[in-house]
């Protein structure tokens, strides 16, 4: 079986509810004071959004997991912001 790379990795977002309840890819308690901290060093749009309409944060839980492992100014963390970009589609 073949490895996945991050060109072929999809970049799922889920709300943190989901990621404290474990029904996504990635589980972890995830406190409001936390969630605040690392939305105010990770990117808006890329890293979490948060929709108008429903008031809840939902995180790119693939972006979030490097964020979480290596840190906001890792080259492991710009590498996977740059292939999540180079996925969206062209307009």
């Amino acid at each position: 079986m073949r490895k996945a790379t991050l060109k072929t990795r999809l970049f799922e977002f889920a709300s943190e509810r989901d990621i404290r309840s474990g029904n996504c890819s990635v589980h972890m308690k995830m406190t409001g004071w936390m969630s605040a901290q690392m939305r105010s060093v990770t990117q808006k749009g890329i890293a979490w959004q948060q929709p108008i309409e429903k008031g809840s944060v939902y995180w790119n839980v693939p972006i979030l997991q490097v964020y979480l492992a290596f840190g906001a100014d890792s080259d492991e963390y710009a590498a996977i912001v740059k292939d999540y970009l180079e996925s969206l589609p062209k307009s």
